[in-house]
Order: C-alpha cells, then sequence, then structure tokens
C-alpha cells in the first residue's frame, strides 16, 4: 500500500488473487476486548481493534468456496460463510442491551471500520446494499436462517436508540461512501 495513511491495514487480496468472488460481508462484534485475540482471529476474516486498526484473522480465500465440503475456513455466522467475508470489531465483553459493558464499541473505531470495509466493497467491486453487506443481527431476517442469540450489531452504544434496521442502514451508508470514495474517506 503506497499510501502512508493505510500503512497499517493487512494486505488485501484482489479479486483475481482469489479462488471466487465474496458474496457478502457480514459485520459483527467479537464480544470480546478492544483487543483481537487468538480465538476471534480464529472465526474471522478482519477485526476492528479498539483503535480503529484492522487486524487480519483467517485468509479470506479460505470461504470463498462451498464451505460445507469441510477444511479450514472462518465459521463466523451459521450456514452463511460459503463466498462470505467476516469483519469483526472488537469489543461489547459482557454487554447486554441495557449495558454495554467495559468494551462497548466506539464512534470512532465503528467509523474507521466501515472505512475500510468500504474498501474491500471498492476492492472487490462489491455493491454496498442489505443483500451484501449487512449485521450478523440481519441475517436472521435477510436469509431466514436462525441465528440464535445472536445481537451483533443490533445496537451502536452512542445511538441506543437506533432500531436494528436503522443501524444496519447507518453502517451501509458508512460504508457505501468510503467505497464510493475509495480510500479517500
Amino acid at each position: 500500500m503506497a499510501d502512508e495513511r493505510w500503512k497499517d491495514w493487512p494486505d488485501v487480496p484482489p479479486l483475481d488473487e482469489l479462488p471466487a468472488a465474496p458474496r457478502r460481508i457480514i459485520l459483527h462484534w467479537t464480544a470480546g476486548t478492544y483487543q483481537a485475540g487468538n480465538l476471534e482471529r480464529e472465526h474471522y476474516h478482519y477485526l476492528i481493534d479498539g483503535d480503529g486498526k484492522p487486524v487480519e484473522g483467517v485468509p479470506v480465500a479460505l470461504n470463498m468456496r462451498d464451505v460445507s465440503q469441510g477444511g479450514r475456513y472462518a465459521a463466523h455466522t451459521r450456514a452463511l460463510n460459503s463466498y462470505s467475508v467476516g469483519v469483526a470489531f472488537c469489543g461489547m465483553f459482557g454487554a447486554t442491551r441495557t449495558d454495554f459493558g467495559q468494551y462497548p464499541l466506539t464512534e470512532e473505531q465503528v467509523r474507521r471500520g466501515c472505512i475500510f470495509v468500504g474498501y474491500l466493497c471498492h476492492l472487490w467491486d462489491l455493491p454496498v446494499n442489505e443483500e451484501t453487506v449487512f449485521t450478523h443481527a440481519e441475517a436472521e431476517r435477510l436469509y431466514g436462517i436462525l441465528q440464535p442469540g445472536k445481537w451483533d450489531i443490533d445496537v451502536l452504544p452512542w445511538a441506543p436508540t437506533m432500531t436494528p434496521r436503522e443501524v444496519g442502514d447507518w453502517l451501509r451508508s458508512q460504508i457505501r461512501r468510503a467505497a464510493t470514495l475509495g480510500r479517500e474517506t
């Protein structure tokens, strides 16, 4: 990455180096601290730490296939891991719907993470809409696949009055803006 502003970003494989194109990006939180631990890195492709820095987990290429055939891959969303990229914001350890715990997602962290996800969409020519970029919490409504107990990300700690749908729409608006502008946000 030539631009100094992005020197700390992990290398992202271009589309022509992947076995297939990503069909969707699913957004999560880790339910951990602000740091990406080994367990989190085993379940997501990219993690956004508390400072908003992207950290690499499982290589994206491992999910660009039908993962029901077995082998190593990032298992981040029940029955939606094939051709999917999992991006998780580090935080929300011990959170409940009324108490966001000691590691609530921060607005700056999420905004920076949205810039990174926008870059992924730009690089992989993935349109930003409800079918292609959504939260784990939206997966059940959008795809009809049960995701028991998964409410990431249907609340933003700094805007707790937003509905889950408004949260998803807000995230997509930030990502869409970043994808449209490339890395220049």
